[in-house]
């Protein structure tokens, strides 16, 4: 199994520590701002197809097994465990199958995933569109359209214009067979969910949501009423990336739902 490419901030010292993972067609790279602004030791791994890690061949490569296979050759114990977005479901899926839970999990406008039924039904379909249109027209196109998706064009007001630029720099860099690959075998219409699951999560999990993320909230405190051990942050003058769009409030949140941990 290939691994992932890591980034890391801050690791040397005995400081609380955060694994990031990012959210579809990001980098751990994207958690850089908010770990020089963090006392955490920070370790954000670019997930399969995305960012600078290798491109592995094979759809089967994709798929969540073996993203959670290569997320445990890092062979890193943190004491909190965080994902955006899609990484959001993946951590979910990690903390659900650990026999050593963390201290905390954090999920940014995440869901446990879509239940089986007509809308995943059309979600699968939807991804699989999205894939052949990053093959046809290549990664920096693609990525034009897909930052004006409504659920995503709040990005655009991150409060430092040179990040966000950078950030999207980045995207257009990315591999079109791997981002392709991720939409066919690890998308929301694919993944499977773990909805029925989250009753016996005891790791204490922080749920984020922007406060402009209706959608997102709502699914926030569905899952917030079924988990048993669970907090929702709201986080204001932000969208689905409440941590890109809002760091210094996301952050102050966080850490100190962290400090009581």
């Amino acid at each position: 199994m290939k691994s992932t490419t890591l980034h890391q901030w801050n690791w040397a010292g005995d400081q609380s520590s955060v694994i990031a993972l990012h959210g579809w067609g990001g980098s751990g790279l994207d958690f850089a701002r908010l770990a020089d602004a963090s006392s955490a030791r920070w370790c954000a791994p670019d997930l399969l197809g995305h960012g600078l890690s290798p491109v592995p061949k094979g759809e089967s490569a994709y798929a969540l097994d073996s993203q959670l296979a290569s997320l445990a050759c890092l062979r890193l114990r943190a004491d909190f465990l965080l994902g955006y977005s899609m990484g959001g479901r993946l951590a979910l899926h990690a903390a659900l199958q650990t026999d050593e839970p963390q201290r905390g999990l954090i999920l940014i406008g995440a869901s446990p995933g879509l239940r089986e039924g007509p809308e995943k039904e059309t979600r699968r379909r939807w991804d699989l569109e999205q894939a052949q249109s990053i093959q046809r027209n290549g990664a920096p196109l693609h990525m034009e359209t897909w930052q004006s998706h409504p659920l995503i064009a709040s990005q655009a007001k991150l409060v430092d214009p040179a990040t966000y630029q950078y950030m999207m720099n980045r995207r257009r860099e990315a591999s079109a067979a791997g981002l392709a690959s991720s939409f066919r075998r690890f998308g929301a219409g694919t993944m499977p969910d773990c909805w029925e699951a989250l009753p016996g999560l005891k790791t204490p999990t922080l749920l984020v949501v922007g406060a402009e993320d209706a959608r997102y909230r709502a699914i926030a405190e569905e899952m917030q009423a079924l988990l048993p051990n669970a907090h929702l942050l709201i986080v204001a003058n932000a969208g689905h990336a409440a941590h890109l769009e809002n760091p210094a409030d996301f952050l102050d949140g966080v850490h100190h739902w962290m400090s009581g941990r």
